[in-house]
C-alpha cells in the first residue's frame, strides 16, 4: 500500500515478496483511495505511454482487471497523487 505523494520510478527494483523477480510488468489490478489517483506508465522513470486512474471520491475504487484496458502486466512505474493532480504539476524528474 502506498500513500499520496509516493513514487515508484522503477518497478524492476521492487522485489516480489513470495517469489523471485520484481513487480515490473506484473500488476494486473489496483485499489485506489477515494481522493487519490495512480499515474501509471509503461516504462521506467515514467516513460510514455502513461494514464491516470482515479478514485471515485466515495470510497476505495477497485480495478480488478487492468487487462481489459490494455494495462494489465504492463506497468513499469507509478506515481500516487491526489485525484486532481496533473503530470505537469510535478517538477522534472532527475
Amino acid at each position: 500500500m502506498y500513500s499520496v505523494g509516493e513514487s515508484l520510478p522503477d518497478l524492476s527494483q521492487l522485489p516480489l515478496w513470495d517469489t523471485k523477480g520484481s513487480w515490473n510488468d506484473r500488476i494486473s489490478s489496483l485499489k485506489i483511495g477515494k481522493n487519490a489517483q495512480a499515474y501509471v506508465c509503461a516504462f521506467v522513470r515514467y516513460g510514455a505511454p502513461c494514464i491516470s486512474l482515479r478514485g471515485d471520491g466515495k470510497g476505495i475504487t477497485e480495478i480488478a482487471d487492468l487487462h481489459g484496458s490494455g494495462w494489465g502486466d504492463r506497468i513499469s512505474s507509478i506515481k500516487i497523487r491526489e485525484k486532481d493532480w496533473r503530470p505537469e504539476d510535478d517538477p522534472e524528474d532527475p
